[in-house]
């Protein structure tokens, strides 16, 4: 089977960061000073039951982060949370 090559800058311009896992990334979103809405939140929960291992991590800087995303699952994934305004693009460095 011929190995597909990975655009890591277009998926890291999405939010996805690589993990030591094969094939495996936590999908960054961004929140605005750390505020969501209740219907956001059950969003990127399902999100995270759905496309990860269950899992949220709340960075320092106050963005969420779903671990564990698989490569194959990583466009349906941001698509589904753009669709309720979600995005994933990560932050911008100061």
């Amino acid at each position: 089977m011929a190995d597909k090559k990975i655009d890591f800058s277009s998926l890291k311009s999405k939010g996805f960061l690589p993990q030591r896992q094969e094939n495996m990334f936590s999908m960054r979103l961004k929140v605005v000073s750390g505020n969501l809405d209740a219907e956001k939140l059950r969003a990127i929960a399902d999100a995270a039951e759905k496309y990860g291992s269950g899992y949220v991590h709340i960075t320092s800087r106050q963005q969420i982060e779903v671990p564990f995303v698989k490569l194959e699952d990583a466009e349906a994934a941001i698509s589904e949370l753009e669709k309720l305004g979600i995005s994933g693009a990560l932050p911008e460095r100061e």
